[in-house]
This record gives structure tokens, sequence and C-alpha cells, in this order.
């Protein structure tokens, strides 16, 4: 090794220990002292006497110039399955900067690697690689990373309010197909027949009300929200009827009519609501809190007959969905459904359930419109 070499040596490692301190401590994949300090010496050789099998690049000679090799340095970590390598440029001052205090040429060394070794993050170089400092790098390194940048925006983690969620937050079905101006007529959708209700120009997207009747049957309850639509503000819904004595019970068929409207109309994927009510209750039940529970933004379950609670939490559908409760006479019921609710992480109103006009008489209309008046505004994020 050239004097020059050695005189660079313990100035190279004091440089990197400071570096890699400063970074949290430690050479986790081989990107510490020993891979600088080679860096650092194998500069030196090709400076000072032109030649070295780890560097290529460098000055003229090492009295009183600055010169910059570029050095291709192992990662020298004994515990690696292969050796892994990074380009690392070294800018090093000659000769007679060295001839001034050890502290002078500290000074100068220390910034000089700092500066170069961060460079190598706007590379395309391998994220994984052996990187000390990372701070800068708009890439999300998969290992052996010491520190890097938890503000990147080209994290892969899943971020739910810019698309993820059942279905995409901020998008719609895209749906095509479908007639315009319906005022109640008769859909059917593998067996299962509903009634729909759609305006003459829908927006697009447009909101999406399911709806499963009561005991007065799928041609009333349509009646109803046709009468109640200006009043409540879901005259501008697409809304979905089906019988629920018809389909006691049964979600499965809820499901089926949602799926069809969603394949012929541009449904918001963010504003779809679900209103079951007195004989529909337990189909409504399965399909909001079972089967497509991630689908609704809000449900309000009106004039119970029977309680469930939700299959999954709001964290695991990546958002809290809107609930209520009209009991309808059954508050035994109205507050288990409200619990359960309430320990999803539902968003409700207070008070919860209902208590309003209506709430303590089942088929009462003050409650219905309390109901249908519930839906707009209200969305999945």
């Amino acid at each position: 090794m050239s004097a020059f070499a050695q005189s660079l040596a313990p100035i190279a490692f004091e440089v990197d220990s400071s570096a890699v301190a400063s970074a949290g401590g430690g050479s986790r994949g081989g990107g510490g002292a020993g891979g600088v300090v080679a860096a650092a010496v194998a500069v030196a050789e090709a400076v000072a006497i032109g030649a070295d099998d780890e560097a290529t690049g460098g000055g003229e000679d090492a009295t009183g110039h600055v010169a910059v090799g570029a050095v291709t340095v192992g990662s020298f970590d004994p515990h690696a399955h292969a050796p892994r390598r990074r380009s690392v440029i070294i800018l090093v001052c000659t000769a007679s900067v060295y001839d001034r205090s050890m502290s002078r040429r500290l000074f100068w060394v220390l910034p000089l690697l700092i500066a170069c070794g961060g460079g190598d993050d706007t590379s395309n170089a391998d994220a994984s690689g052996d990187a000390a400092v990372e701070t800068s790098s708009g890439q999300d390194a998969t290992s052996d990373v010491v520190t890097k940048d938890t503000s990147s925006g080209n994290d892969t983690g899943s971020d739910s309010s810019t698309g993820s969620g059942v279905p995409p937050f901020g998008a719609s079905s895209n749906g095509t197909g479908g007639a315009n101006n319906l005022s109640g007529a008769t859909e059917s959708a593998s067996s299962i027949t509903y009634r729909l209700i759609v305006p003459a120009s829908p927006a697009k997207p447009c909101p999406l009300l399911i709806v499963f009747s009561g005991t007065e049957g799928g041609a009333t309850m349509t009646s109803n929200l046709i009468g109640v639509g200006p009043s409540t503000g879901t005259d501008g819904f697409i809304r979905a009827v089906l019988d629920g004595v018809v389909y006691n019970g049964n979600g499965a068929a809820g499901a089926t009519v949602l799926d069809d409207v969603r394949a012929k109309y541009d449904i918001d994927n963010d504003r779809t609501y679900l209103l079951s009510e007195s004989a529909g209750t337990t189909a409504g039940l399965k399909l909001g809190f079972h089967l497509r529970e991630s689908y609704f933004a809000a449900y309000w379950v009106n004039d119970v007959n029977a309680s469930d609670a939700p299959a999954q939490t709001a964290s695991q559908i990546a958002f809290a969905p809107w609930g209520q409760v009209g009991p309808g006479g059954d508050f035994t019921d109205a507050n288990a459904i409200v619990s359960a609710m309430q320990t999803a992480g539902y968003r409700l109103p207070n008070p919860a359930p209902y208590n309003g006009s209506g709430a303590g008489t089942h088929g009462d209309p003050n409650q219905f419109i309390a109901a249908v008046s519930f839906f707009p505004g209200k969305t999945r994020k």
C-alpha cells in the first residue's frame, strides 16, 4: 500500500464510523465501516499509483490536487449468501491537503464521502442493496437499510383512500345499457324479481338504494319511495326494491340485484345504501352484515324484528359505514344491532337507535321518512 493510502486509511475509517453512527449505528448489510474503508483505500491506491483491482478512475497525482475515484465495493458480510456490490463515488483530497492537522483532514473528507454516498440514491440502483443512509430516496428499500424515507411517494403500502376497498373507493361500476325514467318497472336477474326506480337523467355516477320491503310488499314500498323522494332528497337515486316477504331471509337475492343494477348503470361505489324493513329485516341483515358489507356506505334497519352483528369491523373493510336502527317498538333488537354496529366501528348518529316520532310503533310513516332521509350526503369515506 502506498504512503498516501496509508495516511488516508485511518481518516476514512473515522469518517465512515461517524456516518454509520449518525445513521443509527451498525452496518446491517455490509454498508458500514468495512465497506467504506475498502473504498477509500482503493481510491487512494488508484490516485497514488494508478492501479487497483477494486477501483477505476482517479486523479493524476497526489501532490496538491483533488482526485475522484469510482469504486465498486463488496459488502464484506460474512453472513451474506452471495457478495453484494455497490458503486460509490469518493472525492479524495490529495497529499498537500493531508499535510494539515488530522482534524482538518477529517473536516474535508467527511462531507465529501457523505455527499457522494447520498448521491447514489437517485440512481436506478437496487433499493435493497447495502445503503447505510437513504433519507432522500423515492424508492422503498426492501432489505438491509438502516434508515429509509418514510415519506416516499412510491411506498408500496396500500392507501384505503385512493382506490383500495371493495369495490374501489372513489370509483364507480361503469355499468351501461339500463333504461332511464323508470317508475317501478319489474326487472329480473337470475330468477330474482325486483322493482326499479330510475330518474329520467341519472347522474354519472349515480347513488343507489337497495331496499327490502316489509309486509306491505314490493309494489307498495316502491310507491312509497317515489312519494317521499323529493322531500327526502332521494329522487335522484336509483332505487331497487325487493319484496321482503318473498325473499324473507334471502340476502343472496339482494346481492344478485345489487350486481345486476351495477352492471346496467354507472353506480357510485361510495354512495350505495341499504334499507330493510320489517319482513325484510333478516334478508337485509344477511346482505348488509355478511354478504356485501363493504359495498354499503350506510345501512338503516327499520321496523326490526331480529338482530345480528357485522361480520367484519370497520378496519377490516377499510372504512366505517354509517348505521342506524328504527325500532318500530322492538327496542331489544334495535339496541342489540346498535351495540353490534358500535363494536364494529360503525358511525352512528346520536341518539342511536332512532327515538324520534314513530320509534315506538311498527310501520309508522314518520320513522320511515326518517329512514329514507338518512342516506343523502353519506359516503364510505
